[in-house]
């Protein structure tokens, strides 16, 4: 059994939609079980995955397709709203670079307050080592990977030396990067605003800007669910699904 985790780039985001999960599992022939959902946040994808692995048995292999590592993830009270419902532990996730209007202004004011960057990489390689370990503790096959941009690198964050906070970070340089696929798990690549050799680069405004719409991205749509309206998605169409499929098949087969 393929267990998958991650965000809106992994999830199934509308009922005829076949994301890379449900195409890798095809061309494994195993059944997969995808525990996504749009806008999560790494700690989400960690709390998914350790879920999944605890009370399900037969899992052989996974993918973790890492978030932003600069979202910010906060319980939401009651959890019963349309949007969370369906959502394992409701939350919601303050994102980089979004609008203000989005969320109260206590939240946003919190967050940009007193969280660094920092934080946010100090989490994410703690959990990228812990689904390391557990896996091979299980025994389960693993390809960890980077569908969107690591750091959203907002103005507060630009001053901070985070190439040289992760060459000395201690933990960073002991993980396993046989594990790692699609990306650079490194001090300067994680660093870089845009890494043009990443898995994640086409889904990019800057590649949009610089080169035009390409066969891997939605593009301009109206009519993918009621969500959507007349909006330019980054998201990955169904070459953009089969190329990531792809290249994580590759990535178990190395």
């Amino acid at each position: 059994m393929l267990l998958t985790v991650g965000d809106s780039f992994t999830a199934k985001r509308w009922d005829d939609d076949r994301p890379w999960p449900e195409i890798l599992g095809f061309k494994m022939d195993l059944p997969v079980v995808n525990k996504s959902a749009e806008g999560m946040s790494n700690l989400y994808i960690f709390r998914n995955f350790i879920y999944e692995l605890t009370v399900n048995p037969d899992i052989t292999h996974c993918v973790v397709a890492l978030s932003n590592w600069d979202r910010l993830e906060v319980g939401v009270k009651g959890g019963t709203s349309n949007k969370y419902r369906d959502v394992w532990s409701p939350t919601k996730t303050v994102k980089m670079g979004s609008d203000i209007k989005k969320y109260s202004e206590e939240l946003y004011n919190a967050y940009i307050q007193y969280y660094n960057i920092k934080y946010y990489i100090d989490c994410t390689i703690g959990w990228i080592s812990a689904i390391i370990d557990l896996c091979k503790f299980r025994n389960v096959k693993l390809v960890i990977t980077q569908l969107v941009k690591p750091l959203a690198i907002s103005e507060q964050f630009k001053n901070e030396d985070i190439s040289d906070f992760l060459k000395s970070h201690k933990l960073f340089n002991t993980i396993d990067r046989s594990y790692i696929h699609g990306f650079k798990l490194d001090s300067q690549s994680i660093a870089l605003t845009y890494d043009r050799d990443a898995i994640w680069w086409p889904f990019c405004g800057k590649y949009i800007k610089e080169f035009g719409t390409n066969n891997y991205c939605m593009g301009l749509h109206s009519n993918q669910g009621s969500r959507y309206t007349k909006v330019f998605d980054l998201h990955p169409n169904f070459e953009g699904h089969n190329m990531i499929a792809e290249e994580i098949y590759n990535g178990f087969k190395k």
